[in-house]
């Protein structure tokens, strides 16, 4: 299937039922095409990336590092209690 065919047909999941669709749906759509297709897929998509403008990125990060901070947070506040140590002086976030 050519890079036209997927487009096409990812078209017609966006026209037809994509709306429908969550992303777990949409992925196993995708995984179910040939690793040529998915290999021409994955250029277009990471070229697309390169259509987001400076301050879309900076947000985009922003975001993602408040989640890794967030994450780091929880795991670290966690193991400090399943260790038993005394909290007031080990959580130092």
């Amino acid at each position: 299937m050519a890079v036209a065919s997927v487009l096409a047909r990812l078209s017609f999941l966006i026209n037809g039922s994509i709306a429908d669709m969550n992303l777990t749906q949409l992925e196993a759509e995708i995984f179910s095409l040939p690793l040529q297709d998915r290999a021409a897929l994955a250029q277009r998509l990471l070229l697309s990336l390169e259509e987001v403008s400076e301050s879309e990125l900076e947000r985009l990060w922003g975001e993602q590092s408040a989640r890794r901070v967030a994450d780091f947070t929880s795991a670290y506040n966690k193991t400090i209690e399943q260790e038993g140590l005394p909290l007031d002086e080990w959580r130092s976030f």
